[in-house]
């Protein structure tokens, strides 16, 4: 009867410990998910900043290795991102709306009527790959739509 008792014990006992257990792995996961998002957040600004610096270099040769050498890192960044489950946004020139998952650092410049896009994206959003789980909300800066555009013309 004893051995029965100490089994129950023992079942009772592993059912916290491995609760427990499935709570510090998700919170590390987490954990782990925050701190790639912000890597990638910092890797795609690094990125950007290249482009823009090698843009203005005048020897046509340096430029376009400089290019090249952004061009790659851009794209093993982003398979690895995708190997781990993250998904790097960049929302510059669409239409902006309040569902975006971004930080309009210049909203309260505009009315609410006003047709807005995102001119500009200061740090892009970060979001688990196949998923709607949104990690790190980009910033963006927006602009109104003219008129002239949004008609076709």
């Amino acid at each position: 009867m004893k051995d029965n008792e100490n089994e129950k014990e023992k079942e009772n006992e592993a059912v916290p410990d491995t609760e427990v257990q499935e709570v510090a792995e998700n919170a590390y996961a987490e954990d782990f998910y925050l701190k790639l998002a912000d890597y990638a957040a910092e890797g795609w600004r690094l990125c950007q900043y290249t482009k823009a610096l090698v843009s203005k270099v005048l020897n046509p040769q340096i430029q376009k290795r400089g290019m090249n050498q952004v061009k790659r890192f851009d794209k093993h960044s982003t398979a690895a991102l995708e190997k781990l489950g993250i998904e790097v946004l960049d929302f510059a020139g669409e239409v902006y709306n309040t569902g975006l998952p971004v930080y309009p650092i210049n909203l309260e410049d505009f009315e609410a009527e006003d047709q807005l896009r995102v001119e500009v994206t200061l740090e892009p959003t970060i979001k688990k790959l196949n998923s709607a789980e949104i990690l790190k909300k980009g910033s963006v800066v927006v602009g109104r739509i003219n008129n002239e555009i949004l008609c076709g013309h």
